[in-house]
């Protein structure tokens, strides 16, 4: 990553916009950033982190403090970043405020665009390769944190590069080891405790052949050998079991057998008491059966002939009623007849009265409408004396506007006759006429003539003339609607005179409203709600039309009657005859002998299932009866006593059965788990012993073996590494005197290292303590393992070449001639196509470095500006 421009507002001490471009620096390849302490020279490298990897520069400074304090709170924080990676551009842009309202933004070298701060984040770790870890050891060697990798000891230099390399994968290898050797050793323990407990159950229901201090083997002797007795004593009950479970089914069979000839003898004995018992309704039901054909005669031949006597008469009873019913009817409509014929007469008087009332009604409509036209034709009188007026006042207008107009012109045209004349020459053409003599030119007016107020002129008079022109369309129409109007008021004049006009309208009201009074003071004195004489008229006819028909039926009705009583002499005649044919003593008589039809059916039912049911009895009687010839009842005691015993003994041998197999069973059981218990110990001992080897070997716990776990074994591979890529600036720096020595593992095994540091001294020979180096001894060999950090990560990171270095702070404790030293080493490391950036206040830096960025703090916020 190579930065390109960065702008900043509202961002650290930088409250206005602020654009800094590292192209100036590009030339140089190394460049300074100084300014005062406090001025803002650390928050560029924020700034820088921030739009990468959406953190400041330093795990000290967070995000949310960032935001300006020289703006308001609610204002908006921006950082945006032009960079370069692998040849191509791009641009990300953050926004954020104390709210934590954060918005993202990548544009990317084929124009497309990514939003979204986790989106962007994730875009921009795939373009870069590196984390903000990795990023920071690689490009940002924050102030005073690449001093703590020289100095510290060999556990804090590990948690060091566990974070910077990631290592804590091979930690938790080891970890997950020696958890899994434990987990198992504890699995084995607990094996050994079920074990024993399975060995102390069988010792306490089996103590005369206890398995308690035998080996594996003499084990399953002693359980195999009680396992073949037991099952020997389990096929010994068996057969027993199968001995008595015939016996006692022999005499199960010999009770069933008793109990059912006892149940049969009881049975035929108990029906041939129930049928004796039946012969005593024998009686019963012949008398039942009896009635019965009776009622199936009378039902037949004389219950039809009575109801149609029935029937008759009740059609009789009913036609009186209804000859009854209309001659009240025809008394009705005679009583109405007269009614309506009072009502007609009143009718007939209130025809006239409405016939007058509607005559004076049309004259009165006439004249209301005459007036309305010469209503009209007076407001189109007043309208035509108004629009005569208008046109008069537009003429004047439209004259006076014609005068000024025509005034201007001529003066507009020998202002322009003067000014053509002012510039003529003797000997030269006139514009006008063309004559090359000019004996008298046209004199100029003092007045200056616009062409603009001429056509304002013309404009406002063309305006005038459409108007007028309107105004007199509009008087031709009123005058065209006039005439027309007055020619049709001229005709209607004929219908009623205009002299006394007024006095017809007066008198057809009054005598309206008079006779409106009366009649209404007559319809409620005499007949209110009174219908109209057309209703009254066809009430009339319809109520004769009713008399007429209501005579007719009553006639029609009469000779009815008298026809329906013939029929029902002749039905009763029938009927009697009957009764004496089918023998029966009298007409009740016979009437009592009828049956319903559920009685009927009932005794029916009654009488079948009757003799059914002694037809069953003798059948079953004759079923029954051969097979049990020569048989008595006889006790059951005997055999089931003889059953009992069987069954008492069947279950004292099935309870010795079931302890058998318990017994059996959990010999088999505790085989089964002591069995699965030593082979899962064999099975797992392997697994064991190799999961306690790995776990020692890589938690440095081996006997006889110097005390490195794995994950400082990979330390110790990245620091020796690392070494050797800052020996190569360390020597350049000391001018050959020092080299960065990783100490050798000490004698005593007990003791952890592999990560200590020491450094050989050329001048005297010997190696020394890294913290018996001076202050800017210290400084040299720091930079050095800085800059060996940086090339190791890259190397790792996939081959990401490292583009751009920033250095802040650290260079105050060099000399002169250090100083020298390390500005031309970081500047052979720019020379190798790397840009480096140097933050330090060091005076001594200014003379040495050309291309400064100067940082400058004011009350409002910084500035920055370049120097080259």
């Amino acid at each position: 990553m190579r930065p390109v421009e960065l702008e900043m507002e509202a961002f650290g001490p930088y409250a206005d916009n602020t654009c800094i471009s590292f192209e100036n620096c590009e030339k140089a390849g190394l460049f300074l950033i100084c300014g005062d302490t406090g001025s803002g020279k650390t928050t560029i490298f924020d700034g820088i982190a921030f739009a990468l990897y959406d953190a400041a520069s330093t795990e000290v400074r967070k995000p949310e403090n960032l935001h300006s304090d020289y703006v308001e709170e609610k204002s908006m924080s921006k950082v945006r970043l032009l960079f370069s990676h692998k040849g191509e551009r791009y641009q990300v842009t953050r926004t954020f405020n104390l709210n934590r309202k954060h918005e993202a933004l990548l544009e990317c070298p084929d124009k497309s665009v990514l939003t979204g701060r986790k989106a962007v984040n994730q875009k921009l770790l795939e373009i870069l390769g590196l984390d903000y870890r990795q990023f920071k050891q690689v490009s940002m060697i924050a102030q005073g944190e690449f001093m703590n990798l020289l100095l510290a000891k060999s556990d804090m230099r590990s948690e060091i590069f566990r974070k910077v390399f990631d290592t804590e994968f091979y930690k938790l290898i080891s970890d997950r080891l020696k958890s899994m050797s434990i987990r198992e050793r504890e699995e084995e323990k607990l094996r050994e405790e079920r074990r024993r407990q399975v060995l102390e159950s069988w010792d306490t229901l089996h103590p005369e052949c206890s398995l308690e201090d035998r080996e594996k083997e003499e084990v399953f002797e002693v359980l195999d050998s009680r396992i073949r007795l037991l099952q020997d004593n389990e096929r010994s009950g068996r057969k027993e079991e199968q001995r008595l479970e015939k016996e006692k089914d022999r005499a199960l069979k010999n009770l069933e057998r008793i109990q059912k000839d006892n149940e049969e003898l009881k049975t035929l004995n108990a029906l041939r008491q129930e049928l004796e018992g039946t012969k005593v309704r024998a009686g019963e039901i012949r008398e039942m059966e009896r009635r019965l054909s009776e009622g199936k005669r009378a039902n037949a031949y004389i219950k039809p002939l009575a109801e149609d006597c029935a029937v008759k008469k009740k059609i009789l009873s009913d036609e009186e009623s209804h000859i009854r019913e209309i001659k009240i009817q025809a008394k009705e409509l005679e009583q109405e007849k007269k009614a309506l014929l009072t009502q007609m007469a009143a009718a007939e008087r209130e025809v006239k009265l409405d016939a007058e009332i509607q005559a004076l009604t049309e004259q009165l409509m006439v004249y209301e409408k005459w007036q309305q036209e010469a209503e009209v034709l007076l407001e189109l009188e007043a309208e035509r004396e108004e629009l005569l007026k208008r046109a008069e006042d537009q003429i004047t207008v439209q004259t006076e506007q014609g005068i000024a107009y025509e005034t201007y012109r001529e003066e507009f045209f020998r202002s322009q006759a003067g000014l053509l004349a002012r510039n003529l020459e003797e000997g030269k053409p006139c514009p006008v006429c063309g004559s090359p003599v000019h004996p008298q030119k046209a004199a100029s007016t003092r007045k200056e003539m616009s062409e603009a107020a001429l056509k304002e002129l013309e404009d406002l008079k063309e305006k005038t003339s459409a108007e007028l022109q309107k105004t007199m369309t509009v008087l031709a129409e009123n005058k065209k609607e006039w005439q027309t109007r007055m020619e049709h008021l001229r005709r209607e004049e004929g219908l009623a005179g205009k002299k006394n006009g007024d006095a017809v309208c007066r008198k057809a009201a009054s005598l309206i409203r008079d006779t409106g009074m009366r009649l209404e003071k007559k319809r409620a004195k005499s007949c209110p709600g009174l219908p109209a004489l057309e209703t009254v008229r066809k009430w009339t006819d319809e109520n004769a039309q009713r008399r007429a028909a209501a005579a007719r039926e009553i006639q029609i009705c009469e000779k009815h009657v008298a026809e329906m009583t013939k029929e029902r002499k002749e039905a009763e005649e029938k009927l009697l005859l009957e009764v004496k044919r089918q023998k029966f003593k009298s007409r009740a008589k016979a009437m009592e002998a009828c049956l319903e039809q559920e009685e009927t059916e009932r005794m029916e039912k009654e009488t079948q299932a009757y003799e059914d049911h002694v037809k069953d009895l003798q059948i079953r009687i004759r079923s029954l009866a051969p097979s049990l010839r020569g048989k008595k009842l006889c006790s059951e005691e005997g055999v089931r006593e003889q059953m009992q015993r069987a069954e008492q003994q069947l279950k004292t041998v099935r309870m010795q059965l079931r302890e058998e197999y318990s017994a059996l069973e959990r010999a088999k059981e505790v085989r089964r788990q002591l069995q699965v218990l030593f082979e899962e110990s064999s099975r797992t001992e392997k697994i064991r012993l190799a999961l306690q080897n790995l776990s020692d070997t890589a938690c440095g716990n081996l006997k006889g073996k110097p005390k490195i776990s794995l994950e400082r074994y990979v330390q110790s591979a990245y620091f020796r590494m690392i070494t050797k890529e800052a020996n190569s600036r360390l020597e350049h720096m000391s001018s050959g005197r020092y080299e960065l020595l990783v100490r050798e593992e000490k004698e005593n095994l007990q003791s952890r290292s592999g990560l200590d540091l020491d450094v050989y001294d050329y001048h005297t020979g010997k190696v020394r303590s890294i913290r018996s180096l001076s202050g800017g001894e210290s400084f040299q060999a720091a930079l050095s393992l800085a800059l060996g950090v940086s090339g190791v990560i890259g190397q790792f990171a996939g081959g990401i070449r490292v583009e751009t270095v920033f250095i802040d702070e650290g260079f105050g404790s060099l000399d002169e001639q250090s100083l020298e030293t390390a500005v031309e080493t970081l500047s052979a490391l720019s020379r190798e196509d790397c840009l480096v950036g140097i933050i330090s206040h060091v005076p001594e830096l200014k003379e040495r470095i050309e291309c400064r960025i100067e940082v400058e703090k004011n009350r409002g916020g910084s500035s920055v500006f370049f120097t080259s």
